[in-house]
C-alpha cells in the first residue's frame, strides 16, 4: 500500500489562504486531496504526480476542469498536455521524497533505540546528546568520561609544570657551578702569574678539601657561607 505526504502546515500555506478566496474552494481542495490519493495508488503516477483529465473528471465530475484551473492559478498544480501535475511532487511524494522520509524514519528509529539503550545503561560512543523532543540529554557514562578526561588533563598539566620547575632549577644550578669554577680558574691563573708559573704550595680548602689556590677556603665555600 502506497501513501502520500501532506505538509502539516498545508492549512496555513499562502496558496491555501489564497484559494479560499474562491467560492468553490472546498471542491478544489477536495479535488487536490482525491487526486493525490489516486496518484499514490498508481504504479506509475505515484512517481510523477500526474493527474490525467479523465481521472479528474471521474473524481469530481464535469466541474473538475474549472476546479483544476483554480489549483493552477494559486500554484498547487501545473498544467501539461495530458492534464495536470502536482507542484513539487517529487520533493514530497516522488522517489526523492520517499528516500528522504525513509532516511528520516531510519534516523528517528535509531535515535529512539540509542536513547532507550542509554537509559538502560547500555552506553556507547553513539549515546545521544538530546532527547527525541530535542531537549538536552546528558548520558551518565559520557558525563563520567568527560570528568575523567578533565581530571587527567589537570594531572598532566601539573606534572608538566613540575618538570618545568625542576629543569629550571637544574639549569640555574649548572650556571652557578660554572660561574664558581670559572672564578676558581681565575684565582689559579692569578697565582701562576704571581709565582712566575709555579704554585709555591698546594693549599686545600678547609671546608671541602678541594684546591683553593693560596686561600684556606675556596670561592665556592665562601659563597655558601
Amino acid at each position: 500500500m502506497n501513501w502520500a505526504a501532506v505538509d502539516s502546515r498545508f492549512h496555513s500555506h499562502r496558496k491555501v489562504i489564497e484559494i479560499r478566496q474562491h467560492t468553490l474552494w472546498p471542491s478544489a481542495i477536495a479535488l487536490w486531496v482525491l487526486s493525490m490519493s489516486w496518484c499514490a495508488d498508481q504504479q506509475r503516477n505515484h512517481l510523477t504526480g500526474r493527474v490525467p483529465r479523465h481521472v479528474a473528471r471521474h473524481l469530481l465530475g464535469e466541474d473538475a476542469t474549472s476546479l483544476a484551473q483554480i489549483l493552477v492559478d494559486v500554484g498547487l498544480w501545473e498544467e501539461d498536455s495530458e492534464g495536470w501535475v502536482f507542484h513539487d511532487w517529487d520533493d514530497w511524494n516522488g522517489i526523492g521524497g520517499h528516500e528522504l522520509r525513509s532516511k528520516e524514519a531510519t534516523r528517528e528509529r535509531k535515535a529512539k533505540q540509542r536513547l532507550h539503550d542509554c537509559e538502560l545503561g547500555k552506553h556507547s560512543k553513539d549515546c545521544p546528546t538530546r532527547t527525541l523532543d530535542d531537549d538536552p540529554w546528558i548520558c551518565p557514562e559520557r558525563a563520567k568520561h568527560t570528568a575523567d578526561k578533565e581530571r587527567t588533563g589537570q594531572r598532566h598539566t601539573a606534572s608538566r609544570d613540575a618538570d618545568t620547575t625542576r629543569n629550571d632549577t637544574t639549569r640555574n644550578d649548572a650556571i652557578t657551578k660554572t660561574k664558581t669554577n670559572t672564578k676558581e680558574m681565575v684565582l689559579v691563573v692569578d697565582e701562576l702569574v704571581t709565582t712566575g708559573g709555579a704554585v709555591a704550595e698546594s693549599v686545600l680548602c678547609a671546608q671541602c678539601q678541594e684546591p683553593s689556590g693560596s686561600n684556606t677556603v675556596c670561592g665556592r665555600c665562601e659563597e655558601v657561607q
